[in-house]
C-alpha cells in the first residue's frame, strides 16, 4: 500500500526538479538544450539507483518516482519533431545524438561504478 506513496513522493520531487530547471533555462536561452541535460543526468543517476544495494522502497522513491518524473523522452521526441519542421536537421542529429549517447553512456558508467564499489557485501 505504501509504495504507491513513494513513487508519488519522488515523482513531485522530480517534476518539479525538472519544471525549476526548464524556468532557469527558458529564461536564459538554454532551451531546448537543458533537456539533454536532464534525461543525461537523470539517467546517470538511475544507473547509480539500479546499481546499488538501496532496498526496494528507496528504489521504488528515487528510481521509479524522482528520476521517471525528472528525465523526459517525450519533450525530448517532441524537441526534435519540432526542430525537423524547421528544417534545423544539423541541429535536430547533434540533439538526438547528445540526448542518446549522453544518456546511455551515464546510466552505463554510473551502473559500472557503483557495481564497482561493491556496496553493502561483506567478505
Amino acid at each position: 500500500m505504501y509504495e504507491p506513496m513513494l513513487v508519488a513522493v519522488g515523482a513531485c520531487a522530480g517534476a518539479l526538479a525538472r519544471h525549476n530547471i526548464a524556468t532557469v533555462a527558458t529564461a536564459h536561452s538554454f532551451a531546448p538544450w537543458h533537456i539533454a541535460c536532464i534525461n543525461i543526468s537523470g539517467s546517470a543517476a538511475l544507473g547509480a539507483i539500479a546499481a546499488s544495494p538501496l532496498p526496494k522502497p528507496y528504489k521504488l522513491c528515487l528510481g521509479v518516482g524522482a528520476c521517471g518524473a525528472f528525465t523526459t523522452f517525450s519533450t525530448f521526441s517532441t524537441d526534435v519533431v519540432a526542430m525537423i519542421e524547421a528544417e534545423q536537421l544539423a541541429k535536430a542529429a547533434s540533439y538526438v545524438a547528445i540526448n542518446n549517447v549522453g544518456s546511455i553512456g551515464s546510466a552505463l558508467g554510473t551502473y559500472k561504478m557503483v557495481k564497482g564499489l561493491k556496496l553493502g557485501k561483506s567478505g
